[in-house]
Order: C-alpha cells, then structure tokens, then sequence
C-alpha cells in the first residue's frame, strides 16, 4: 500500500498505473478499494478527470462519498464544471445534506463566472436548510493543546499555530521532494 499514495502525492501518474498493474499480473493481487482510491487520487492531481471517474464508475466495490469528494475537489482545482457536477450530484445521492459538497459546486460555479448558478446552488441549499458546520481543528504548542475554528484569527496563539503550521507544510514539502527523487528511474 505504500508506494501507490507516494506516487500518487507526487504525481507519477505512469509508474502508479505500473505498481497497480503489477499487483495483479505479476503478485496476483487483487487492488483493495483503498488501491482504487489511490489510482483515482493520483489521476485526479494530475488533472486527469474522464479518466479518474471511469475508474470510480468501473471499480469493483462500492463508490462512497470519499471516492467521489475526491473527483469534485479535483474538478474544483482543475475548473471542470461537468464533472464536478457530476461527482456532486453522485456525493447528494449518498448525502443529501452533504454541506461541503454544495458548497464546493458553488465555488466550482463562481471560480468559472458563473455567478448565478454559484448562486442557485447556494439559495438551495439554505432553503434545504443545510448548515456548514465551522472546522475545528487542535494543535499542541509547547506542551498545550489549543482548539480554535478554521480560519478564525482572533485565536490568541494564532501567530504561535500559524508559525508551527508553516514548519509543518514545509517539513512535509521537503519530505515529498525526497520521495519523489526517489520515485523518479534513473
């Protein structure tokens, strides 16, 4: 399971497609849903959309919403509106009050100036009256743990998290450079 989400973090679409090929007609194993979760993700971040919804319709076991969050959040970086659409409207099925995914269709509407539908789509859902919960998240700064909402800057120890935070995505910056030298034949 290891070297599909590294190839996948890094982009190595083809040496992904090897590994996974592999398991099955070489080690005669059969890709788990996580694997297939792997191969989507890793389609999705190199922008490969028809691609990765093929594979999320053809996989073997059953599409849950992760698997589909996965290709809108991709059609949201990647601005495909139809198959945004069209991972969202599979996401509903499974969760009608899925707050995250309408507002992601919005924001895949407005991040393509169509305002009216970002629009639409929003006026929805307050009328199905879904609410957006606020993300909490907790960080430890020198041996204290502190609960703020995403996004909030009043926090007292906001400067402390935020500093912590950039040595973190720097950190994990530097270690997929590392994997990806080491993925990379040569």
């Amino acid at each position: 399971m290891g070297i599909l989400p590294n190839s996948s973090h890094v982009g190595i679409v083809d040496l992904g497609f090897q590994y996974f090929d592999s398991m099955t007609n070489e080690y005669k194993i059969s890709p788990s849903k996580e694997h297939y979760g792997c191969m989507i993700d890793l389609l999705c971040r190199a922008g490969r959309l028809r691609e990765a919804e093929n594979m999320t319709r053809s996989m073997p076991y059953k599409r849950d919403d992760v698997v589909w969050s996965t290709l809108l959040r991709a059609s949201r970086v990647h601005g495909d509106v139809e198959c945004g659409k069209r991972a969202a409207e599979q996401i509903l099925k499974l969760d009608t009050n899925c707050a995250g995914t309408h507002i992601t269709l919005a924001n895949i509407y407005a991040s393509r100036g169509e305002w009216k539908k970002a629009a639409d789509v929003r006026k929805l859902t307050r009328s199905k009256g879904v609410i957006n919960e606020p993300g909490w998240s907790w960080i430890k700064v020198k041996d204290q743990i502190s609960a703020f909402v995403a996004g909030n800057r009043l926090q007292p120890q906001c400067k402390e998290i935020y500093n912590i935070l950039k040595l973190i995505a720097f950190r994990a910056h530097l270690a997929v450079q590392e994997v990806a030298v080491f993925l990379v034949p040569g």
